[in-house]
């Protein structure tokens, strides 16, 4: 049976260091919203059969008006999301296990509204590692001189960075696990700041897989000039 993928993209944040804007309705040099950048690049995947936007309450309307300006293959479901990170992506999972019949071969893909930069080549390495694997994330290897300070800022010791990673999104995970994980983090008040925490606290195990630089998570405006910046470099 083929593989079948529901690519939840949060996009619930407030956009606190954004100083005023909203970053996933900023427009990009390519004229379309950050959001919608996103939004194509699993649209355009055959594998992604459901695409779900976890976004605020306030703008849910704002957001389906914004959606119907442009042409998706797929239907493209709004969701409202919670207080953190984690409580927008039990949202978002309730919202699949409760419209869909999940089996051992769905795959939940969970993604950044803000990284519109994900390359179709990076998601397709991140699945193929998640079917293997059941839990898969992107990430990079760390490669600046790493150190620990105290709390008032004064180096403490430098960290060996041999096996660290940052990690980005799209983390993918069989649902079957992904939802045993939720079950737990509910039934134990758990929140984490990564969605990879979740199988982890059920000790489970996630592969990295191999991420790019270019995967740019839009949290300042110095980050969206990067992405424009990139993304010109792209077109041309």
């Amino acid at each position: 049976m083929k593989n079948v993928v529901y690519s939840i993209i949060l996009a619930a944040g407030c956009s606190s260091r954004m100083k005023g804007t909203d970053k996933i309705f900023e427009k990009l040099c390519n004229g379309k919203e950050v959001i919608i950048n996103t939004i194509y690049k699993f649209d355009e995947l055959e594998e992604s059969s459901k695409i779900i936007v976890v976004t605020r309450k306030n703008i849910i309307n704002d957001f389906k008006k914004l959606i119907q300006k442009y042409k998706f293959k797929n239907e493209i479901f709004v969701v409202e999301g919670g207080l953190t990170r984690t409580q927008s992506l039990f949202n978002g999972f309730d919202f699949v296990n409760q419209k869909f019949f999940l089996t051992d071969d769905s795959y939940c893909l969970i993604h950044d509204g803000a990284r519109p930069l994900i390359s179709k080549r990076d998601i397709l390495n991140c699945l193929e590692n998640a079917v293997k694997y059941k839990a898969a994330a992107l990430g990079v290897k760390i490669n600046n001189t790493v150190k620990k300070s105290d709390a008032n800022r004064f180096i403490l010791k430098t960290v060996d960075r041999t096996d660290l990673f940052s990690i980005q999104t799209p983390q993918i995970f069989q649902a079957s696990l992904l939802n045993k994980a939720i079950i737990n983090a509910k039934n134990n008040n758990l929140d984490f700041t990564d969605d990879c925490q979740l199988i982890e606290s059920i000790g489970g195990k996630v592969y990295i897989s191999e991420g790019s630089q270019l995967n740019i998570k839009i949290t300042t405006p110095q980050d969206l000039l990067l992405v424009n910046n990139i993304l010109k470099v792209m077109e041309n």
